[in-house]
């Protein structure tokens, strides 16, 4: 039997900093559209600057990230609308699928990977905080 110990903690990490690469590179897409958007790009540009080292996100960086993430969800929901689709085999029933227009499904795609760093630094704020309890606990 294997006694392979892994460490939650530079699990955590790891998964971190390839969420963060993914981010930094769908950034460009995220830039072009909020490119009217004076705020919003000012948020993308310093989340990109950013992106480029290799460090934990900071609380400026999570609020970007946070404020980004809103307005992107916000144009995906004006993108989205509810259709309904008949049953081709019953002509009494049928039910409703949801439509994205061709932005709010790129928009989709492009706010995974930020989405998914934010869960990353999430994570690895707890597994910093277990290893401080543990520590205590242990003295």
């Amino acid at each position: 039997m294997s006694c392979v110990h892994s460490d939650p903690l530079e699990t955590a990490l790891s998964n971190y900093f390839d969420c963060r690469g993914n981010a930094y590179l769908a950034l460009p897409a995220v830039l072009d559209h909020v490119k009217d958007c004076p705020d919003m790009r000012k948020c993308a540009h310093r989340l990109q600057s950013d992106f480029e080292t290799c460090s934990l996100m900071t609380q400026r960086e999570a609020s970007d990230l946070a404020r980004l993430l809103r307005a992107l969800e916000k144009d995906i929901a004006a993108g989205t609308r509810q259709q309904y689709v008949d049953d081709e085999y019953s002509l009494d029933i049928g039910g409703y699928e949801t439509v994205l227009s061709d932005v709010a499904r790129h928009l989709t795609g492009v706010m995974r990977p930020l989405r998914e760093l934010q869960k990353a630094s999430r994570r690895v704020e707890q597994a910093i905080a277990v290893d401080r309890e543990l520590l205590r606990l242990r003295g």
